[in-house]
């Protein structure tokens, strides 16, 4: 019996509720409150009907205010155009969604509204949402350090002040009473689309034959870390692929998984189709040799913004990994590096 990775649509629901998880929906998540619709009066203009949109930079009078019309025209205006009233009501909407400042030591200081913070071995693994509506991935210092370490240290996080840093330690010692929900979706197609509206990341597990030993043994870690589950479920959307009888995966899930290295800028824009990838080809290979021994996956982001200052920009791209099956039985941390390099 074969099972691929375009035809995990026929048992879909049963894999959720297998990992009592619930298959990814194509609902976009609202991540900010929005406003309602209201008369503003910028300075020098006659008075429109617009909503709130957000900010762009930080607040003060030098801040854009964005609105929008009822035709969808998006308009700027600083701050110190707009009257008391005006601001009053971009105040109290700031406040409805709990932006606070995040600011860092080359980068300035932004209103951001923290969706989630996960600690790593030595960076904070942030999702947040600016106050322009943008939502992103980042890392950020660990522990505390000086502007003088900050300005020094030229890597991929942004070096967070020490406030900034106590605030991302309130949210990672947070625990949610939230029942873990693992998002799986069955199709390239979901999976991009379910990535796309709610910015996150694709992960693909290679977990051998339905049953074998590395799929019991994710099945049980899954069971027994929740906690793990629901931090995994704000970050990653999931698929599932699943060898035939003799272990091998089809040349289907070779193509399907190409796309991925395609989407996410793997390969060359200018390849055209059809493609061929000797890191896609080589990572299937090492699923199907390890497939007794290892869970192996890959990890598909577009939305990691970069705090390198000489570097800052959305990273796109792909890492992989496996974890030895046995390690899940007694784990005593999350064994899977998910996140961004």
């Amino acid at each position: 019996m074969k099972h691929l990775l375009m035809l995990i649509g026929c048992v879909g629901a049963a894999l959720a509720a297998e990992f009592r998880c619930v298959e990814g929906t194509v609902t976009p998540p609202q991540f900010l409150t929005p406003s309602e619709e209201r008369t503003w009066t910028p300075a020098g203009e006659r008075p429109f009907r617009a909503k709130l949109q957000g900010i762009q930079g930080e607040w003060g009078n030098e801040a854009a205010v964005i609105l929008c019309t009822p035709t969808g025209r998006r308009l700027e205006y600083a701050a110190y155009t707009l009257s008391d009233a005006d601001l009053d009501v971009v105040r109290t909407w700031l406040k409805a969604n709990s932006f606070e400042s995040f600011e860092t030591y080359r980068e300035g200081k932004q209103l951001v509204r923290i969706l989630s913070v996960v600690p790593l071995r030595d960076s904070y693994y942030v999702r947040l949402v600016l106050s322009n509506g943008n939502c992103y991935a980042l890392k950020t210092n660990l522990k505390p350090m000086t502007a003088t370490e900050a300005r020094v240290q030229v890597d991929d996080r942004f070096k967070v002040t020490n406030a900034t840093l106590e605030m991302l330690q309130r949210y990672a010692a947070c625990k949610t009473e939230e029942a873990p929900v693992l998002p799986v979706v069955t199709s390239v197609d979901d999976a991009l689309l379910y990535a796309a509206l709610h910015r996150v990341g694709i992960v693909v597990m290679y977990l051998n034959r339905r049953g074998s030993a590395v799929d019991v043994a994710f099945r049980q870690y899954v069971e027994a870390h929740p906690e793990w589950v629901n931090r995994w479920g704000k970050q990653f959307v999931f698929m599932l692929m699943y060898a035939d009888d003799n272990g091998l995966y089809s040349p289907k899930c070779h193509e399907d998984t190409m796309r991925l290295y395609y989407a996410y800028n793997v390969v060359s824009e200018h390849t055209k189709y059809p493609f061929h990838s000797e890191a896609a080809t080589a990572g299937l290979r090492n699923a199907t040799l390890h497939n007794t021994q290892q869970v192996n996956y890959a990890v598909f982001y577009h939305h990691v913004l970069n705090g390198n200052p000489y570097q800052r920009r959305a990273q796109k791209g792909m890492l992989s990994g496996s974890v030895f099956a046995d390690r899940l039985f007694n784990a005593r941390q999350d064994e899977f590096n998910f996140y961004s390099k």
